[in-house]
């Protein structure tokens, strides 16, 4: 009977979510503000909420954003692989130039193509004030900028294209 003390011992768990909480930030998703612009017009800039999936290899952004940054790309057909599908065929328009500004101003130029059906939730942004209350991300809190509601959510990155 060894182990058997172990065993029996129940195990309770102090506190499985943030009481009080009133906006923003109900899971801490990797959710950033960025800046988006087209690289041959970079004065035009859009600050849009991007879904960072670091199991991605293609970047996508919402047909609203690629109309207003006046992308005007071939139509393409790609295959999209994600939990739920192996490769569903889906289509966009490739978005050539498309840079990423992050606010302590690193920029990327990234492989884009536009879709028409991104999630927007914007309960899933992480706040300074949530971050405070986890210990690993405690550090950093300070790094994360405020809601901002002028910001829609249009630059998710995409699962396997």
């Amino acid at each position: 009977m060894l182990h058997k003390k172990n065993a029996q011992r129940e195990v309770k768990p102090k506190c499985t979510a943030i009481c009080n909480q009133e906006e923003g930030g109900l899971s801490c998703a990797k959710i950033v503000l960025v800046d988006v612009f087209d690289g041959k017009n970079p004065e035009k800039l859009f600050r849009v909420y991007a879904i960072v999936d670091d199991k991605s290899n293609s970047f996508m952004i919402s047909s609203e954003l690629a109309d207003e940054i006046g992308a005007d790309g071939p139509p393409e057909k790609y295959l999209l692989s994600t939990c739920t599908s192996s490769k569903e065929v889906s289509y966009g328009r490739r978005v050539d130039n498309l840079q990423v500004r992050s606010m302590n101003d690193t920029v990327m130029r990234l492989p884009t193509l536009k879709c028409g059906q991104l999630p927007s939730d914007k309960k899933e942004i992480p706040t300074p004030d949530l971050a405070k209350n986890y210990a690993h991300l405690r550090d950093i809190a300070n790094e994360i900028p405020p809601i901002d509601p002028e910001a829609e959510v249009h630059v998710p990155e995409s699962s396997r294209v």
